[in-house]
């Protein structure tokens, strides 16, 4: 039985950072911003030269989305809160920022880092 290769999709968590590639392109009347990521076509780099010390923006902290604001109430636009993954006994559960063709995120919602290595949890 045949049933091919596993698949692969670009997936990205809030509170996580990105590396910007070149300028703003505007597709259907929105700002786009490409993204660096790992190129899921090659072998993995070795986990010295990319992790989360050195690299945060190739290796992204799984969280989950709340639809709370910081202050703890519903909200529609945001910012939402980010709290820990569930799983892994609390250490962070970290993932690969890999795909196979260029990524690209909406400017607006792009915002600056205040530390590094960024803390992916919020507030």
């Amino acid at each position: 039985m045949e049933l091919g290769l596993p698949g692969l999709q670009s997936i990205t968590m809030g509170g996580n950072i990105v590396k910007l590639i070149g300028e703003p392109v505007s597709k259907a009347g929105e700002m786009w911003q490409q993204v660096e990521t790992l190129d899921g076509r090659r072998n993995p780099p070795s986990i010295a030269d990319v992790n989360r010390e050195k690299t945060p923006w190739l290796i992204h902290v799984a969280v989950t989305s709340t639809p709370f604001g910081f202050d703890g109430k519903w909200t529609d636009t945001g910012p939402w809160r980010c709290n820990p993954f569930p799983n892994n006994n609390g250490a962070h559960c970290c993932f690969p920022f890999v795909a196979l063709t260029p990524q690209f995120i909406q400017v607006d919602r792009l915002g600056p880092v205040y530390q590094m290595p960024p803390h992916p949890y919020n507030p």
